[in-house]
């Protein structure tokens, strides 16, 4: 989990990091739910960057059985630092009682062709609009005491290159990892 800043917003959102989806979502300004409750909100109308995407809904279920709803919208936001332009995004107007987590929002880190709602991943808009990512990549570090996300490649000093190992799970998987690098 990470604060992340949403362009000129007055606050940051915790953000939770999901390798396992490619669908961005962040509290509402506008949400009632019980979910929401003593949580921090988006609010687009001090914005500056954000437009709603109009006719657009927002919509996941999620493994855990927790569904959030809400309308579609874009904005800058800024990652490790990196600005990220026009990235559509949901703005959760309802969420699920049994969506009990510490976060506000979730930042889905998988493939496009995860994403149920359309979207292309942040990360996939920031490895295709930042000059200075060489590696269509990412990584992280999870820790009891520290984490990190590395984005660009890896950090060799947090692992040992003669103990990893990859399987390719299927064509079809192999071929959306080229797909995916070359849009």
């Amino acid at each position: 989990m990470d604060k992340l800043p949403l362009a000129r917003a007055p606050h940051r959102i915790l953000i939770q990091f999901d390798t396992g989806s490619g669908d961005f979502f962040v509290f509402g300004k506008n949400c009632g739910s019980p979910a929401c409750n003593n949580h921090s909100k988006y609010d687009p109308d001090v914005d500056k960057t954000f437009s709603p995407i109009n006719g657009k809904n927002f919509s996941i279920k999620y493994a855990d059985g927790a569904e959030i709803s809400g309308d579609s919208g874009e904005t800058t936001i800024i990652m490790a630092g990196l600005t990220i332009e026009a990235q559509e995004f949901g703005l959760a107007d309802e969420v699920s009682d049994n969506f009990t987590h510490p976060f506000e929002g979730v930042m889905g880190m998988g493939f496009s062709k995860l994403s149920v709602n359309g979207q292309t991943p942040p990360i996939t808009n920031l490895i295709k609009q930042s000059p200075i990512i060489d590696k269509p990549q990412f990584s992280f570090l999870l820790g009891r005491e520290t984490s990190e996300l590395i984005i660009g490649g890896s950090n060799p000093d947090r692992y040992r290159a003669d103990t990893l190992t990859f399987t390719v799970l299927s064509i079809e998987f192999e071929n959306s990892l080229k797909n995916e690098s070359e849009h």
